[in-house]
């Protein structure tokens, strides 16, 4: 069977004259009882009525409770022509499948009758609806002619008609009953069979296939508003936490405010605080406490206060500019370089190179010694201009000489620039040691900047009352060292200005420090991230920072500190903070007094400990989200001002594939599982097809049924294409049969594993199992397409608890929506639950879950292209 294509319900008609009729009566006039005997009149009937019809529409019945069959709702236009004058009635009943109308004889069921009218949703029930009906009839032990034989003893409800209308007939029947009409004339008292329509419902049921990705296109403002919603602030904290307001602090929010801790935190305002914002909510069993005459919105209780990590909002911009990938380019650029002139390298031991005008080195060259470069008398320019590769072993001061490097250059040891001067870097600059800039400079860097160094103590320092730099390429600071530092240093009526023409920029070290003016004029963002265990980026309180494209700071075990008098200024991106893990006792954010910080974006904090200390000013837009065990809001004039909507940033409209992360760790196993239906085909045909990916890895996995015999089926899983399994001659699947998949991937030890596990309805106990030890990519999201081989329902979900057991139990026609949203058992993760029987669609369609957990962010929908007939 085929399922590129809709396949559509095929109705088909059949019309059959019960015996041969000798001759051909090319016209009857109004045929009445009376012009010639009853059965040749019957049979003229036969002959002369014609019936068309329009496509049906059908409806399921879903059932409540398993081990009830699927019911269909068919409805369908039937038109008649008929010259008769005599009493015309339609009879719709339901004929079991494998019989054939020509012979078949109905039998009772309800009550004696053939057919019922009194419940839509069970089986048997018909309907004629239409001006042609003139009225319903109810005959009992009536005899039927056939035309053939006559039939005696017949109970049915039947619709009396016109002879030329238009009728809406309606059946509910399943897939072992096929819809049939009869049409039956009155004539001369005696009631004849002239027609027997037969509607031929599909064989099985309609289901969706398609394409369910938690890889996610969205831009990164949006990715805020997935997540977030209607909570402009929000505290994300952990048990035991606490956010304080200690008095006389002015907070605006356009939205509402969310304080989420699980249940055993405390709120407290302490003093003569200002929140204005639409309502308050924090989670059930919180401890709010109000001292003195605080101003608050409304306030209550909320299970649904979003969750979200800040790794969510942190993984989109490491992506796209993940500095380290940045760094492998620029190391894989100059060992190119490297490479192609090694063999013509010449050594030179000059100490000192004084020039008093322009100088030209043209040949390869490793500078074994210090080398200092200075002017002397004469009429100038004063510069150096190398135009192949230079190494310098030792240590390099430059005393005002302009320096020009036309291929790649390596500083092994400390560099330093203590007069002014300009310097141009046409290729690859590599700094391995210290770099100390001291003195006004114009540097230019056409690809880019790589300080790259693992000396303990190293440091790159920029001080100056005029410090420019422009770099077209990467510019990345990588000091691993536990004692290493970055400075910017901008001197009184100076500064240092950095721009960053292309991504990205990114700093390392174990303490990064502002003081004075610094301006990073890049539209992409900054990267500060610290090394070792205590590590610093500090803003001192003559410090006055402009970041253009938006600033993140992350550490493992980091404080960020804001000193009194500081300003941060981000006009055209977003603020984020991760100074480490809530647990962490040695990392902390503080505004120390007086500070003002000014986003044009969103603001994202996560630490341990989060304070403002008074006379703190924070204004953002959209969003301000606060990761802390404990915020607190200590002396007075504290104030956070949100504006309303998304900010209008490059950043914010960056567009990014987002891997949704559902689970597989070891606190979560992630599964798959599904009702799917084995149709008879010819050859292997998909249940599952499902790519595990995160960040760095991906895995593709295959669930296949393959035919043995035309009613016996094997199962096959593949894993990257690769066949891992196989179910055994006993594990057999049957033709025609439903049967329930589980996919389960978990960690054990160190190790994951693949588990599948087919259940068919009628036993607890699995059918087929396999257990495998398969490399899977932890944290991961997944592209999953469902199909073709045809899906009832399907689920993926992560977490402590499982729901095998009520998928289950419930069958494959059952839908557990309710079930889900009214007992869904602690320990869940993530939760999608699609139901996929579906009415037959022709067209794309983008279906929402059934069912999802949890109830905000980004929602894997069901990409639809039409659906199968299954």
């Amino acid at each position: 069977m085929s399922y590129a294509v809709t396949t559509l319900i095929l109705v088909i008609i059949t019309i059959s004259l019960a015996v041969v009729v000798v001759g051909y009566y090319s016209s009857l006039s109004a045929i009445t009882s009376n012009s010639i005997i009853p059965l040749q009149t019957a049979m003229e009937l036969s002959k002369e009525i014609y019936i068309s019809y329009s496509p049906p529409v059908i409806s399921y019945i879903i059932p409540t409770e398993p081990n009830i069959p699927l019911n269909l709702s068919v409805r369908s236009l039937v038109t008649l022509n008929l010259n008769f004058s005599g009493p015309l009635y339609v009879v719709p009943f339901l004929m079991k499948t494998n019989y054939a109308p020509y012979n078949y004889i109905p039998e009772g069921y309800y009550g004696g009758y053939i057919n019922q009218i009194s419940n839509p949703n069970y089986i048997g029930y018909v309907s004629v609806l239409g001006s042609g009906v003139i009225k319903e009839v109810t005959f009992q032990n009536t005899q039927v002619n056939l035309l053939t034989r006559s039939i005696a003893g017949i109970s049915f409800y039947a619709f009396e008609v016109k002879p030329n209308s238009v009728l809406n007939v309606s059946f509910t029947t399943n897939a072992s009953y096929v819809p049939v009409i009869w049409i039956l004339a009155n004539i001369s008292g005696q009631m004849f069979r002239i027609a027997y329509p037969v509607i031929e419902a599909q064989q099985y049921v309609n289901t969706y296939s398609g394409n369910i990705s938690s890889v996610v296109i969205t831009t990164y403002g949006q990715l805020f508003e997935q997540y977030f919603g209607q909570y402009s602030l929000l505290f994300e904290t952990g048990p035991t936490s606490t956010v304080t307001f200690y008095g006389n602090d002015e907070i605006q929010v356009p939205g509402d405010i969310g304080y989420n801790d699980g249940g055993q935190g405390q709120l407290i305002f302490n003093g003569i605080d200002h929140v204005t914002a639409n309502y308050l909510y924090y989670s059930p069993g919180t401890s709010i406490t109000t001292v003195g005459p605080v101003q608050l919105p409304p306030y209550g209780s909320n299970n649904n206060i979003p969750n979200v990590p800040i790794t969510d909002l942190l993984n989109p911009l490491y992506q796209l500019y993940n500095p380290y990938e940045y760094q492998l380019q620029l190391e894989h650029e100059a060992n190119q370089i490297y490479n192609q002139y090694k063999s013509q390298f010449q050594t030179n031991s000059t100490t000192s190179i004084s020039v008093s005008k322009p100088v030209t080195i043209s040949t390869p060259t490793i500078f074994t010694n210090s080398v200092t470069f200075s002017t002397s008398a004469g009429s100038g320019p004063f510069n150096i201009t190398f135009n192949a590769p230079v190494i310098f072993e030792e240590t390099v001061t430059d005393l005002g000489v302009d320096l020009t490097f036309n291929s790649l250059v390596i500083f092994e040891n400390t560099f330093t620039v203590p007069n002014v001067a300009n310097i141009t870097f046409n290729s690859i600059p590599v700094f391995e040691g210290s770099v100390g800039i001291n003195n006004n400079l114009n540097m230019v860097a056409k690809d880019g900047l790589l300080f790259n160094s693992s000396e303990i103590s190293a440091y790159v320092t920029f001080s100056g009352t005029s410090i420019k730099i422009v770099s077209d390429g990467p510019t990345i600071m990588n000091l691993t060292g536990i004692s290493s530092s970055i400075f910017f240093k901008g001197n009184v009526n100076g500064n240092v200005r950095i721009y960053q023409n292309s991504p990205v920029m990114s700093m390392s070290a174990n303490r990064i420090t502002f003081i004075g003016d610094t301006v990073i004029d890049s539209k992409y963002p900054v990267f500060l991230q610290t090394n070792g265990q205590t590590g610093l980026v500090s803003f001192e309180g003559t410090s006055n920072t402009t970041v253009q494209g938006g600033m993140v700071i992350n550490g493992s075990s980091t404080n960020v500190d804001f000193y009194g008098g500081s300003q941060l200024n981000i006009p055209n991106g977003n603020l984020i903070i991760n100074t480490g893990s809530l647990s962490s006792s040695t990392s902390s954010t503080q505004f120390i007094g007086n500070n003002l910080i000014n986003v044009n974006g969103q603001i994202a904090i996560q630490s341990p400990s989060i304070l403002f200390s008074g006379e703190d000013n924070i204004t953002s837009v959209g969003y301000d989200i606060f990761y802390g065990q404990q915020v607190s809001f200590i002396d007075n004039n504290n104030n956070i001002s949100i504006k309303p909507g998304i900010a209008n940033n490059y950043e914010n409209n960056l567009v990014f594939k987002y891997v949704l992360p559902l689970g597989l760790n070891s606190n979560a196993p992630l599964y798959m599982t599904g009702w799917f239906d084995v149709v008879p085909n010819n050859g292997s045909t998909t249940v599952i097809n499902a790519l595990l990916t995160n960040q760095t890895y991906q895995v593709d996995i295959s669930l296949n049924v393959k035919p043995v015999t035309p009613t016996e089926y094997n199962v096959t899983l593949y894993v990257n294409n690769t066949l891992v399994g196989y179910s055994s001659s006993n594990e057999l699947l049957s033709a025609n049969n439903k049967y329930m998949y589980v996919i389960e991937g978990y960690v054990s030890g160190s190790k994951t594993y693949l588990e599948l596990a087919i259940y068919s309805t009628s036993g607890s106990n699995p059918v087929v199992t396999m257990n495998l030890q398969i490399p899977l990519p932890l944290n991961t999201g997944a592209i999953v397409e469902v199909g073709p081989e045809p899906n009832y329902q399907f689920m993926i979900y992560s977490g402590t608890s499982s729901l095998t057991n009520l998928m289950l139990a419930n069958g494959p026609y059952v839908n557990i929506t309710n079930q889900l949203s009214s007992n869904l058992p602690n320990g869940i993760s993530h939760l999608y639950y699609y139901y996929l029987i579906a009415p037959p669609v022709d067209s794309q369609v983008t279906l929402v879950p059934t069912y999802y957990y949890p109830n905000s962010g980004n929602v894997p929908y069901l990409e639809v292209t039409g659906n199968s007939l299954v």
